[in-house]
């Protein structure tokens, strides 16, 4: 009889750790798929910040290179972002940039502007990245998952095309040009160029002609005097962007802007794909399970619709 109770005892107790097992890894197991799902959501918004928010020169162009292995189509290169500006616009001396011309020298003004908006995404929207995406009543980030895509709406206050075309005004103030006329007067200033056409007022307009009738043609004929006023206007133009920000030593953030006119803002809302690229296999990291891909298609098809320049996205 007592040998009988201790089995149902045993029985009893077992059938207890069993249950308790059975507790504890359903809630350990969902706990994992918790942290693996937020670990995989801060993944996916961590690559938009990089491409969206966070545009120090260095580390934007690698992460557009980066994500660029898993887009079909053409390449987002650093001359490619910069006729794209020319495309829609936004800084005058680029409108002078003849189709299909490299010129090295402009990487310096790219830079520039590309740290001109990191400056700017953070000045006029202050709270941080985290509170460009669109939310669900929770609190969290809404999240569309369609054809195995996760498309978050991020949301961000830029610096309207306006107000670069009144910054490029001032800046070629500064340099006391006239805005009209400042690209033939700075050519006029080589003596080459005064030689070919004439050092006087006919020579000055006959050049003029040329510009606007035959651009190509002269652009080659002067290649590298042209090329370097375009470079040398640009980096300068970026550079001025640059030193017209009042930056806090502490935070590293721009506290004021110190330019004549008061900065226009345009709100640019975008939607970002991101698409599983491959399952990713680390111990260090075993919360993150998936490797994820940007779709630059998309954003560029929408920043085209916009008519603005990619690298404002």
């Amino acid at each position: 009889m007592k040998k009988n109770h201790i089995i149902i005892l045993s029985t009893i107790l077992s059938l207890v750790i069993i249950v308790i097992s059975a507790i504890v890894l359903k809630n350990y197991s969902n706990a994992e798929k918790k942290q693996i799902a937020l670990y995989n959501d801060f993944n996916r918004a961590m690559i938009i910040y990089s491409i969206s928010f966070f545009k120090s020169p260095e580390e934007y162009f690698q992460n557009i290179r980066h994500q660029q292995r898993y887009t079909i189509g053409n390449q987002v290169t650093r001359m490619s972002l910069i006729y794209n500006m020319k495309e829609y616009d936004f800084i005058d001396i680029l409108n002078y940039l003849p189709e299909n011309v490299e010129i090295p020298e402009l990487n310096i003004g790219l830079d520039n502007f590309a740290q001109f908006l990191n400056h700017m995404n953070m000045f006029l929207n202050p709270e941080g990245p985290e509170s460009c995406f669109e939310r669900n009543d929770n609190g969290k980030k809404e999240v569309i998952k369609q054809n195995g895509r996760y498309i978050y709406k991020f949301t961000k206050e830029i610096v309207s095309k306006d107000t670069f075309k009144q910054l490029f005004s001032e800046y070629i103030n500064s340099r006391r040009l006239n805005s009209t006329s400042y690209f033939y007067d700075l050519l006029w200033r080589d003596s080459l160029i005064k030689a070919y056409y004439g050092n006087n007022r006919l020579g000055y307009n006959r050049m003029k002609n040329d510009i606007k009738n035959n651009y190509e043609n002269f652009y080659f004929r002067f290649e590298n005097i042209v090329s370097n006023i375009i470079s040398n206007v640009f980096n300068e133009f970026t550079q001025y962007l640059l030193d017209g920000l009042q930056i806090s030593s502490g935070t590293r953030l721009v506290t004021k802007t110190n330019y004549s006119i008061k900065l226009k803002t345009e709100t640019l809302t975008l939607n970002f794909e991101l698409f599983k690229v491959q399952p990713l296999y680390n111990d260090i990291t075993r919360h993150s399970t998936v490797l994820y891909g940007l779709d630059l298609n998309s954003i560029k098809e929408q920043m085209k619709a916009l008519e603005l320049p990619f690298i404002f996205s």
